[in-house]
């Protein structure tokens, strides 16, 4: 194994790694609070696109995970910044309610848009808005999907 003496940091996923769902993995604030305590710097990651990163941050905190919200990084996080380099940028969301509310300054459109931004919506999916969408792919949106998850854990299981 190489010398570890010069790792300053360490990435976190979260969902899969720290928690699944609402459930702590045994060991995840104890193991975080040592890292810290060594004095490693902690970042956390993570591609869900349910949550806003407030909302992601109330859940860590809920959780017992002493997480500083700069320390956090998402997938929506990461589109966010992306679209924001282009100048006046119209998006068209398709995401969860609360993930929204990360995307609240830019301008917003059903009609004409820039970037079709999606994510996970669960039973929302319709034909009607698959069509939307593909309408305004047709008409030039960029299309910016937050993650390419085929499946993932859940509580319950892998789930599509």
């Amino acid at each position: 194994m190489k010398d570890l003496r010069n790792i300053r940091g360490l990435l976190f996923d979260l969902d899969g790694v720290l928690y699944v769902g609402s459930t702590l993995i045994e060991g995840a604030p104890a193991t975080l609070e040592e890292i810290k305590r060594r004095g490693f710097d902690c970042r956390f990651i993570t591609n869900t696109s349910t949550l806003s990163r407030d909302s992601l941050h109330a859940k860590l905190a809920h959780l017992g995970l002493q997480v500083e919200p700069d320390e956090l990084f998402s997938a929506a996080q990461a589109a966010l910044l992306y679209v924001q380099s282009f100048e006046n940028p119209v998006c068209h969301l398709v995401l969860a309610e609360d993930v929204k509310k990360d995307f609240a300054q830019l301008a917003q459109s059903d009609t004409e848009a820039d970037f079709v931004i999606v994510g996970d919506i669960g039973d929302s999916w319709s034909y009607a808005l698959l069509n939307k969408v593909f309408q305004l792919l047709m008409n030039g949106a960029q299309l910016i999907a937050i993650h390419k998850n085929r499946f993932w854990q859940t509580e319950q299981g892998l789930q599509m």
